[in-house]
């Protein structure tokens, strides 16, 4: 078993791992981690479920609808992890085909702001393996890896991934399903963004400057071959 079928394994039903699954996680500490991460963020959402309704109308109305979702919502909170947590408003990205798609990243990046400057499974070989999955063959690095996480989406789970590169910080977003089939670029609340059709989906990249974007595109272009 990769990390990648592991970490599959533990969003999709986090308390039943098949004794391969348990066996990769002992042996692998950053499935471990992420492991760790994924049953913390269940007992909080178990603790949120549990809490006494208060005593107005409303807050009754809203709580118990709450409650009466938890199960339902339970693995689509997993998959976000801490995001979710911190906000149950977490951005989703099934409502892709509703907006532009350049607009959307920049705005998942405004919402995790944490994610520049946390270090989190800050290992290249990690992001090789998950790029293959994705469809991409990394022939040279694209820069120091510095995060990676899994965000919930609806065709599946998309990688966000921040880059220390020449050119500063860069956020890079492996997205599956086929929503996106042409470039589309973006700029707002300071950032400038790109999608492009890849591999098993589309990639997007969101930086601070058209210059950085473009740079980093250029990058991709040349170190990373698509099947």
């Amino acid at each position: 078993m990769n990390c990648i079928e592991f970490r599959r394994m533990k969003l999709s039903d986090p308390r039943s791992l098949s004794p391969q699954a348990l066996l990769h996680q002992k042996h692998c500490p950053h499935c471990h981690a992420f492991a760790q991460e994924i049953d913390e963020t269940e007992q909080q959402l178990e603790r949120f479920a549990e809490q006494s309704i208060p005593s107005g109308l409303e807050e009754r109305i809203l709580l118990s609808h709450e409650k009466r979702s938890f199960h339902r919502i339970r693995s689509f909170a997993l998959a976000a992890t801490v995001v979710l947590v911190s906000s149950i408003g977490f951005f989703g990205w099934n409502y892709v085909h509703h907006k532009d798609a350049a607009q959307l990243v920049i705005e998942h990046v405004v919402n995790e702001p944490h994610a520049l400057s946390a270090i989190r499974n800050d290992d290249t070989v990690f992001f090789e393996k998950v790029l293959a999955d994705f469809g991409g063959q990394l022939r040279a690095p694209l820069g120091k890896i510095r995060y990676m996480t899994l965000c919930a989406e609806a065709e599946g789970n998309g990688w966000h991934v921040v880059l220390e590169t020449e050119q500063g910080l860069a956020t890079l977003m492996l997205i599956p399903g086929s929503r996106v089939n042409a470039q589309a670029v973006a700029s707002s609340h300071g950032w400038h963004a790109l999608v492009e059709p890849a591999g098993r989906g589309h990639y997007a990249i969101v930086t601070r400057t058209p210059g950085q974007t473009e740079a980093l595109k250029q990058l991709i272009r040349e170190r990373v071959s698509w099947s």
